[in-house]
């Protein structure tokens, strides 16, 4: 008597059918099949040369499996090969995919998922979620699935193993957003003040991804403390001042943008006194006073 296959490497939660053969010309037989040395199924006696025996296994790891055949006419007993079978986790995603967004013009990243336990080789398909139609040339094998989109949408793929029915998994599904350019201004681009005053430069921003950050420069000198998206400017002196403003977006490459310059006169604060300073009059006459101011 003989089984086959004679070894198997399966999932747990799959089964696998084991038929046993005989060399007689015929009888009454019976089937008695042992699970690591333990009986677990019989059958006969039975006019039959052959009998099936089907395996699912209650855990993993490795089994044996072997069947006595009695001839009750020849009052003959056989043992069969044994057969051993290694049952492995279930096939599971190790890593999803992961979203991301992305800039008008910046280039596409790869997706990437892993797979592990089941029965290796794997081989893997990329989908799109919202019709779950294959993508073209997104397909290969190994335990890691990587494609790169070239257009904004949802993707998932689809591991399947080489158990002897074939057990399939599905990630999650990855988001590619992609976002407008990133740009910034800020406004007023040019004032003019008198030293001593304020003025506050606001900036806005349009496209990228949120959330932001802001760096400002002064005279093309970063600003170390200013990195909101306003700044209030008090002059301490007199002069010409430019200021510009970057931001950073959080895409998956972090883009940056640069405003336009906005140029701030800063005057001296004017003065102005009147002259005479003191007089002396009878009632009845009159006086004239003159006011004089000091301004750049």
């Amino acid at each position: 008597v003989s089984i086959s296959p004679t070894s198997a490497t399966m999932d747990i939660g799959q089964s696998i059918t084991f038929t046993a053969s005989t060399s007689s010309s015929g009888g009454l037989y019976s089937y008695q099949w042992y699970v690591n040395n333990t009986l677990v199924y019989q059958i006969g006696p039975i006019f039959n040369t052959a009998s099936d025996y089907t395996f699912t296994p209650s855990g993993t790891g490795s089994f044996t499996i072997y069947v006595t055949v009695t001839n009750w006419f020849a009052f003959k007993q056989s043992t069969s090969n044994t057969a051993t079978v290694t049952v492995n986790p279930a096939l599971s995603i190790s890593a999803q995919p992961q979203s991301y967004s992305i800039d008008q013009g910046q280039p596409f990243t790869a997706l990437s998922s892993t797979v592990e336990y089941g029965t290796s080789p794997y081989s893997w398909q990329w989908y799109y979620s919202s019709n779950s139609t294959a993508v073209s040339r997104a397909f290969g094998r190994g335990t890691t699935a990587s494609y790169t989109p070239n257009a904004a949408g949802s993707y998932y793929v689809v591991f399947t193993d080489s158990s002897p029915t074939p057990a399939t998994v599905t990630s999650t599904a990855a988001t590619v957003t992609v976002n407008p350019a990133l740009s910034i201004s800020i406004s007023p681009s040019s004032a003019a003040i008198d030293n001593g005053q304020s003025i506050t430069l606001s900036s806005t921003v349009t496209g990228g991804t949120p959330s932001y950050s802001y760096q400002w420069y002064e005279n093309g000198n970063i600003i170390v403390t200013r990195t909101t998206s306003n700044y209030t400017f008090t002059p301490s002196g007199t002069g010409l001042y430019t200021f510009y403003v970057k931001v950073t977006d959080s895409s998956s490459t972090s883009v940056t943008a640069t405003s336009n310059t906005a140029t701030i006169t800063v005057d001296s604060a004017p003065s102005v006194s009147i002259s005479p300073t003191s007089a002396t009059m009878d009632i009845g006459q009159s006086i004239t006073f003159t006011a004089s101011t000091s301004s750049s």
